[in-house]
């Protein structure tokens, strides 16, 4: 799998780009949550951070570069230039004031759109301090909002989700 050079700044490719507009390549959630967050100058590391909070964060950015969805922004690396491998583990994310403010988005949205029907999710999602276990429980959320209100709710839902979590840093 493609390295990680954790000091260069990233943007979306022309492939990207277009998966973000037409959803051409079908890439999974997570994916294209991890692609919506690229560019703007995020470091790899920035990057890889945002990514263990959806999961196996150096695979999904691993995947992201190898297909061609992501690259290097030339010139911009800085002067340490630092790799992460695939072989090399990243520290587990921290619970950090970004997923507080996920997790709380999440929780009012679900509690407007589901009502008293939510608490229990709500409850799940604030009890949470763990950002891998976060991850999982709002994309059940996220689930369960495609059920009872729909793909365009669902998709909001996610949107405000990834948006929090992309304004750490």
């Amino acid at each position: 799998m493609s390295d990680i050079q954790a000091h260069a700044a990233y943007r979306k490719t022309a492939k990207g780009e277009e998966e973000i507009r037409n959803r051409a390549y079908l890439l999974s959630s997570r994916s294209r949550s991890v692609l919506i967050m690229t560019g703007g100058g995020i470091t790899g590391a920035e990057l890889l951070m945002k990514a263990n909070a959806l999961g196996d964060g150096s695979t999904i950015v691993g995947e992201l570069i190898r297909d061609g969805f992501i690259e290097v922004v030339p010139g911009l690396a800085g002067d340490s230039l630092a790799t992460a491998s695939s072989e090399t583990q990243a520290p587990p994310p921290r619970f950090e004031e970004v997923h507080k403010e996920a997790a709380r988005f999440a929780a009012r949205y679900l509690h407007d759109i589901l009502g008293p029907g939510a608490d229990d999710m709500c409850q799940q999602i604030e009890s949470c301090r763990d950002a891998s276990v976060l991850a999982a429980q709002l994309e059940k959320c996220r689930d369960a909002v495609r059920r009872f209100s729909g793909e365009n709710k669902a998709d909001e839902f996610w949107k405000g989700i990834v948006a929090r979590l992309a304004s750490n840093g």
